[in-house]
């Protein structure tokens, strides 16, 4: 078992908690992190293979740029690319992508939102192919952030089931 994979699940754990609580992810976390990640796979992290995973995050600025992504959970994603690599970032996004796309349809469907979801969705696509989109969607019951998605806690669900195949499966 390599320790930076222990550091990586416990430093996730501790942002997705503290994001879902406070909607910020301390830097001090993420710098700690790092620093004891560097010292445990002194001089592996020196690689290009990390290099560009650590890097492969910053793809997401234009999302931080649209308030649709936090730069503590760009910087989460830097973090796990330095300590799992680009092979294992690669991964950490996938499943992450997958279980927040998961999580906002159990919401959707849950909270009988869904046709209006698609309602809008088409009306975005015409009104874009005609030069008028709409403005961005807020629906009328809950306006007040509820619906805000926590990355963080995919990205920890992610690294902790990485973590587990790895380790526990193995």
């Amino acid at each position: 078992m390599r320790l930076s994979d222990l550091v990586l699940v416990i430093c996730c754990g501790a942002a997705a908690a503290w994001d879902l609580h406070t909607f910020r992810i301390p830097n001090v976390l993420l710098l700690a992190g790092a620093a004891v990640i560097c010292l445990l796979r002194w001089p592996l992290w020196l690689t290009v293979d990390t290099a560009a995973a650590v890097c492969l995050p910053l793809l997401f600025l234009p999302l931080l740029a649209a308030s649709m992504i936090g730069a503590g959970d760009i910087k989460l994603l830097m973090l796990a690319g330095l300590a799992a690599g680009l092979h294992g970032l690669l991964q950490i996004l996938a499943a992450a992508g997958i279980l927040a796309a998961g999580w906002a349809l159990f919401r959707l469907v849950t909270c009988r939102m869904l046709c209006a979801r698609m309602a809008y969705l088409f009306r975005y696509i015409s009104g874009s192919l005609s030069g008028r989109p709409p403005g961005p969607y807020i629906p009328d019951k809950d306006r007040t952030g509820a619906w805000l998605m926590h990355l963080a806690v995919p990205v920890f669900a992610a690294v902790l089931l990485r973590f587990l195949y790895l380790y526990v499966a193995a």
